[in-house]
């Protein structure tokens, strides 16, 4: 039985790569971290990952490859990518955090400066534990609307938005905060905003604003 459970597991195993030509990036997964002759494997743990192609690319694709990755991290998957314009296909994250119930959101779109408009409706954020600087210097963005987060399970809000100066409008009217400990410097630079409703915000445990 045990081995049948290690099995299982290891069926479940997926890796994100990049695919690069020209201004293009595709993200695409492998089965078992079997990325291919010329994929640029993500790894979560190193912001220059994407090095080598992110000040060319313009337009990002999630291939339908990525509707099997079910593992616990979009850490720094289009960090600094300050050219990019359009990300299409997000909702391919379907499972994104399926294996280990938890999910890394963390400066995922981290100064991509030259997006001015970002659908984020189908990326599954349930299992997000963290979405610190997620936003960060998305200066091209005048508005976001996510109102189809779940936040419920998220602790870190921290810088989140930091350096949106052109965000005019920001509707996060269904996020749940009850867990989250810090929100520190979550709106800071957002000199673009009239106004913003927290009103509904459960601070109870942040420990830092």
């Amino acid at each position: 039985m045990a081995m049948l459970a290690m099995t299982a597991n290891a069926s479940r195993t997926w890796t994100l790569y990049a695919v690069v030509n020209g201004t293009e990036l595709t993200i695409k997964a492998a089965h078992s971290g079997a990325v291919p002759d010329g994929g640029i494997q993500h790894t979560s743990d190193d912001e220059n990952w994407n090095s080598s192609f992110r000040d060319q690319i313009t337009t990002a694709v999630i291939d339908g490859t990525c509707i099997n990755y079910d593992n616990s991290s979009l850490k720094y998957l289009f960090y600094r990518c300050s050219k990019l314009e359009s990300i299409s296909n997000l909702s391919k994250f379907s499972a994104v955090g399926r294996m280990w119930k938890r999910v890394d959101l963390s400066y995922m779109f981290y100064g991509c400066s030259s997006l001015t408009s970002l659908d984020v409706s189908g990326l599954r954020t349930e299992y997000a534990t963290t979405m610190a600087y997620m936003f960060r210097g998305c200066s091209g963005l005048t508005s976001l609307d996510l109102s189809s987060f779940n936040t419920a399970n998220v602790t870190n809000m921290s810088s989140m938005f930091l350096e949106c100066t052109n965000l005019a409008s920001l509707d996060i009217s269904n996020f749940n905060t009850e867990k989250v400990t810090s929100m520190s410097d979550m709106f800071c630079g957002c000199r673009a905003l009239t106004s913003l409703d927290l009103s509904h915000f459960n601070t109870s445990n942040v420990t830092t604003m």
